[in-house]
């Protein structure tokens, strides 16, 4: 049996919170402002911004200053507008509005500035991110009473907890669902624990669990789940509570609390009703195909990278290939040694009479999180379990578990066996923290976690080769938005852009058809010679997704009937996806990927007088 040890001393226990506070602060902030938007981030900027896909003009030839221009409020960038472009068929960004609204209210009374545009864009996710610390410290805190180290180093692992330091630096609206679900947690937890111990909960805690509930559910539609979770646990606790903590009975009038229960369940469901509808419509958004079970085999892998990081952080994908292997299996290998050490610990403590109740809590919640993960996955052929990030809804049970478990270990004396101080709590405990601090370093630095498409890169590698113009193909308005992202970190990485322009070109026939593809790409290439500009231009970048290198043709024309047309320099056809620098400062192709999921990028050179307007 754990022995507690030393009495909790309030004094000593700020200071705690506060360094591992400044140390999750610390890691949060850290480089900030380094990494370049990506997709989401800037769909999410524009919906907190209030502009949707009115204000990207397409087929013109706009200034590169209207870049910056989008990324500020628009003129009625209210809630309604939020609303209005979350609601917006063409945009399909599926998520609910609490966040959104939030984020508008901030940017209105601070908007973010063209300099540090990505700092200011994930200022506040990242603030968020060192107060969902606080949160979980409060729910280990209240859950295993009389055992400060256990929350101590829940809190300590969840502020170098390479998921959550993901979360915490994006411009998304993860942060604010994991400061709600905690609380909502803790409130579960104190009903549960006032029906084991014979006393009924009062309708303050349940009026919190409501709000708390309501709150989550408008953060993120994954927060269902775990209200759904709660629900289940609750009525497990219900009917074997007092036989977890040891008690012949429940209260005296029982079916009051699972009234109770059966009452706020409802609340929750009536409050987030007025969004159902929106719900309903995003269930059936186009864009969620990406998740379709089309890969078993591919899916259980990553979605077996859920737990792994939020230990250990995994290999980016443009490092050596015996680097990504040695790495991931170093991962996988320190993730499954946690596992095993917090099991056994965790047996020690479901045994402790006084951390038996919270134990199971954080048991039933895990496993009715994941049976509803992938019960739905299964229905809807979909896997809801594929994305990292997405598990945040079950990470606050992982880690209290995995506190619990980890603090529960015997401490190997000076004369113990070598397999024993290995397995001991501390060697355990700081191999935990060591390998958060590492993968924090890893992170910070972009060595893991990489984005899709290298907006930084590809500006980088289009610098190299300066041009005048730059037309973007697209799609969808989602590949109007990685367009724009890349329009970003070239201004960014060269300010001289600020004086050129750029164009939205559609490569597919319906207009922000997020699944309609061209037969052939002839009709983009139309769409391109026919933009005009009152300015020459020397030369032209053109970033076509879902084309092949062969589907850029040698000779085109960028100015319409009557102009020169521009060659294509053979030697500056790069694909985003899959081609990386190497030490030398050259870019090197790796294996080829599918044209639908290339995004080709090729310069054309329009000769030394350059393309002059038509008169």
């Amino acid at each position: 049996m754990y022995h507690a040890g030393p009495p909790w001393r309030p004094a000593s226990e700020w200071l705690w919170l506060a360094a591992i506070l400044a140390i999750g602060a610390l890691v949060r902030f850290w480089n900030l402002g380094f990494k370049a938007l990506w997709l989401d981030e800037v769909i999410t900027a524009l919906v907190c911004l209030g502009r949707g896909p009115a204000d990207l003009p397409v087929g013109i030839v706009l200034p590169f200053a209207r870049v910056a221009e989008v990324m500020t409020p628009a003129p009625d960038a209210g809630a309604s507008a939020v609303v209005a472009v979350l609601q917006d068929p063409r945009v399909q960004h599926t998520h609910p509005p609490l966040f959104y609204l939030l984020m508008n209210a901030w940017y209105r009374w601070h908007p973010p500035h063209w300099s540090t545009l990505a700092w200011d864009l994930r200022v506040v996710p990242a603030a968020l991110g060192v107060a969902s610390i606080v949160s979980m410290y409060a729910l280990l805190r209240t859950a295993f009473r009389g055992r400060p180290d256990t929350a101590r180093f829940g809190a300590a692992a969840m502020a170098v907890s390479p998921l959550m330091l993901l979360l915490a630096q994006e411009a998304r609206n993860y942060t604010l669902a994991m400061l709600v679900l905690p609380l909502a947690l803790l409130a579960t937890l104190r009903i549960g624990r006032a029906f084991a111990e014979r006393h009924g909960s009062g309708p303050g805690t349940w009026t919190a669990w409501i709000l708390l509930n309501a709150a989550g559910c408008y953060t993120h539609y994954y927060f269902v789940f775990a209200s759904a979770a709660e629900c289940l646990t609750l009525a497990a606790l219900f009917h074997w509570g007092p036989s977890i903590v040891g008690r012949s009975g429940g209260p005296e009038r029982p079916g009051r609390q699972r009234l109770a229960l059966v009452s706020s369940a409802a609340a929750v469901a009536a409050l987030f009703a007025p969004w159902m509808p929106t719900l309903l419509s995003h269930l059936g958004s186009p864009i969620q195909a990406w998740m379709a079970l089309s890969n078993p085999a591919g899916h259980l892998a990553r979605a077996a990278a859920g737990p792994v990081v939020m230990i250990v952080a995994g290999p980016g994908a443009d490092l050596p290939e015996i680097v990504t292997v040695v790495w991931a299996i170093g991962s996988v290998v320190t993730a499954l040694a946690v596992a095993a050490a917090a099991w056994r610990g965790g047996r020690r403590a479901a045994a402790d009479p006084a951390s038996r109740l919270a134990v199971a809590t954080f048991a039933l919640l895990l496993v009715a999180t994941l049976a509803e993960l992938v019960t739905l996955s299964l229905l809807r052929r979909e896997n809801l379990l594929i994305e990292p990030r997405y598990a945040f809804v079950w990470y606050p049970s992982v880690c209290a578990l995995m506190a619990i478990g980890l603090s529960s270990l015997e401490i190997a004396g000076p004369g113990s066996s070598l397999p024993s101080r290995l397995g001991g709590r501390r060697t355990m405990m700081a191999a935990v923290l060591a390998a958060g601090v590492a993968s924090a370093v890893a992170v910070d630095g972009n060595f893991s976690f990489t984005k899709a498409y290298h907006p930084r890169e590809v500006a980088e590698n289009i610098n190299r080769q300066p041009a005048d113009r730059l037309v973007l193909g697209y799609s969808s308005y989602h590949e109007m938005c990685i367009g724009l992202s890349y329009a970003i970190a070239l201004q960014q990485g060269d300010p001289a852009w600020r004086g050129r322009a750029f164009a939205f070109v559609r490569r597919s026939a319906p207009e922000y058809d997020n699944r309609g593809r061209d037969p052939s790409p002839d009709l983009f290439w139309q769409r391109v010679g026919a933009l005009s500009s009152p300015d020459a231009f020397s030369g032209v970048w053109v970033i076509a997704p879902g084309l092949s290198a062969e589907d850029f043709p040698p000779r085109t024309a960028f100015g319409g009937a009557g102009t020169a047309p521009c060659t294509l320099d053979p030697a500056a056809v790069f694909n985003a996806s899959n081609n990386i620098r190497g030490a030398s400062g050259e870019w090197r192709a790796r294996r080829r990927l599918t044209p639908r999921s290339s995004y080709e990028y090729a310069f054309y050179r329009c000769g030394a007088g350059g393309v002059r307007p038509r008169s």
